[in-house]
């Protein structure tokens, strides 16, 4: 599943719209300053438990992601531990990106994560959705 520029700004509007107080939408809405938005593609078939990105959160707006192991870990924040988030076939992940944090005043957080290898190939598809540029 493939979801173009048009549908993933109509996504982040009605995910800014629906808080309490709404955020702001101009990020996204001149589609003439598309951003830094892209999509990617990738193999890792590293040995298993190798870091493949040390921890961080994601700096644009959000990030959709399919993957078909579980190699995406998230720190939890009370527990301060790390745990694997599972693979539920047909479900993408989406991560909350800073700048949606900042947009959104802090309501929506961006979670911590890394990536770990698994055990076999990791095979994913990642897009990131950035706003637009100044």
């Amino acid at each position: 599943m493939s979801f173009s520029d048009a549908v993933l700004r109509d996504i982040f509007t009605l995910l800014c719209e629906s808080l309490d107080p709404p955020a702001p939408t101009t990020a996204v809405r001149d589609p003439k300053k598309p951003g830094k938005s892209n999509l990617g593609l990738g193999l890792a078939a590293a040995p298993a438990g190798t870091a493949l990105m040390s921890s961080h959160a994601d700096d644009g707006i959000l990030t959709i992601l399919y993957y078909d192991v579980p190699f995406l870990e998230v720190l939890e924040p009370t527990t301060q531990e790390w745990k694997a988030v599972e693979v539920i076939k047909g479900l993408h992940i989406v991560n909350i990106g800073e700048s949606f944090r900042t947009i959104s005043d802090g309501r929506l957080k961006a979670a911590l994560h890394r990536v770990t290898q698994a055990e076999g190939d990791n095979n994913l598809i990642i897009y990131y959705l950035h706003q637009g540029s100044e």
